[in-house]
């Protein structure tokens, strides 16, 4: 069984099923930050240690960074942003230093040498996933601090066996995964589990992307904070020639990341790459979206932690996604994507 959630089900849920632990709580994100979110699961998560419950969180190295899920690349010169930005790190320090006093292992992603950390965009762990008890396992977009919750986000809830376990054996990989190659999980009747191990300019993810367009008969509907590029773009205007409908749900116009450059030089080039396809459609939300989601012809989906750009796989970012055909589960992806048309 699996089910789609948004993320207040999300967090409902998952505390629900940490009050239920009792052997493990396993956390993955690539972002962390104390607020109303955190207070939540701090306090469970503190509860379930006492229990005797194993409870670990991996986060990655770009939080100490990262401020409300913005990344700051140059220097902040207003004093009032600085101090806010250092008294926020400050903050977070202190917070995993209480879960760690209440027993919880905490476990520090791809830590940059003094050159690297000036370029806190490569080399991320980008995967979110939450497994308790190695029975029960989310999947999807959310990081744990408070914007990632205002956000248009989705979350997949799994009792599938071979997913819960596949994902357990990545948690366990943290720091190791470059050593690797890419790799797919079969997970029988509910489809493949896709990882990319963070290799620069290698992505099994985006490559499933791309095959999955080619092969399009009538629809194609993408979901993602970033649009389409490079051959990804490329497979869509092919599929547009072939009379395949295609929707394009992003963000609003007014977001950052189609206003602010170098990013917003992709969106432009997107823009006059599809302008002359009437079977293009592209919708804006009001929001910001976080969802990563493609599927094809409704009934087959991609979803998880890739937004299905090539930047991404340029810069070295560990994703993971769940290729399913499960008709219960592309109907749910495929209502709530509508919904947004």
């Amino acid at each position: 069984m699996q089910l789609v959630q948004n993320p207040e089900q999300f967090l409902n849920d998952f505390i629900a099923e940490i009050k239920k632990a009792n052997k493990s709580i396993l956390i993955q994100t690539m972002s962390i930050e104390p607020g109303r979110v955190m207070d939540l699961l701090e306090k469970e998560l503190a509860e379930a240690g006492k229990r005797g419950v194993e409870v670990r969180i991996n986060y990655d190295w770009v939080t100490e960074k990262f401020v409300h899920g913005d990344l700051p690349l140059a220097p902040v010169l207003d004093s009032k942003k600085r101090n806010y930005n250092k008294n926020l790190h400050n903050q977070i320090k202190q917070m995993l230093e209480r879960l760690s006093n209440n027993g919880v292992v905490i476990s520090k992603a791809n830590q940059p040498n003094s050159l690297f950390s000036f370029l806190p965009f490569l080399n991320r762990n980008h995967i979110k996933m939450y497994v308790i008890d190695k029975r029960i396992a989310w999947i999807g977009g959310l990081n744990l601090f408070d914007i990632a919750f205002e956000n248009i986000d989705l979350m997949i809830k799994t009792y599938n066996p071979k997913i819960v376990s596949a994902l357990s054996e990545q948690f366990e990989k943290l720091n190791n995964n470059r050593e690797r190659e890419n790799y797919k999980v079969d997970c029988k009747n509910e489809g493949y589990l896709y990882v990319d191990v963070g290799k620069h300019g290698k992505s099994i993810i985006y490559d499933k992307a791309i095959s999955m367009i080619k092969e399009a008969e009538k629809s194609i509907l993408f979901v993602s904070q970033f649009v389409p590029d490079n051959k990804l773009l490329s497979e869509l205007i092919e599929a547009a020639k072939r009379n395949v409908a295609i929707t394009i749900i992003t963000s609003s116009k007014k977001d950052a990341l189609f206003n602010k450059y170098p990013s917003r030089l992709a969106y432009l080039y997107f823009m006059f790459m599809i302008k002359k396809y009437s079977n293009i459609k592209l919708i804006n939300l009001k929001g910001h979206v976080h969802i990563k989601l493609l599927l094809v012809d409704k009934v087959l989906a991609l979803f998880g932690s890739h937004n299905l750009t090539f930047s991404g796989v340029l810069f070295g970012t560990e994703e993971i996604m769940l290729e399913t055909s499960d008709v219960k589960l592309v109907e749910q992806l495929s209502k709530i994507a509508q919904s947004y048309t």
